[in-house]
């Protein structure tokens, strides 16, 4: 029974290390949702304002962003997504959570 034992306990790093194999990885710059727009500016609190926009990498143009974004224009600024993050393109993209 022992050696039962030993051999499950011996299988469980490997099988841990298989499901973190299995997990999403992480959303890379180049396949982040990213807005490019001819102005935009940091507001109070970490809120973004940027104007006259246009969306790539899957970003919706209207309604809700509810992601990590960057924005892209004179500087690049990542934003976390939700809230009160919105796209209303071209007009305007809001985002919540910016630096």
């Amino acid at each position: 029974m022992k050696a039962t034992r030993i051999a499950r306990w011996g299988l469980l790093p490997l099988v841990v290390a298989a499901a973190g194999l299995l997990t999403p990885a992480t959303v890379s710059a180049q396949e982040m949702w990213t807005y490019t727009c001819q102005e935009s500016g940091i507001l109070s609190e970490g809120t973004l304002a940027a104007l006259d926009c246009t969306a790539s990498n899957g970003a919706p143009e209207t309604g809700e962003i509810t992601q990590p974004f960057l924005v892209q224009s004179r500087n690049q600024v990542t934003c976390m997504g939700g809230g009160t993050s919105r796209a209303s393109l071209p007009d305007f993209v809001r985002g919540t959570g910016c630096q």
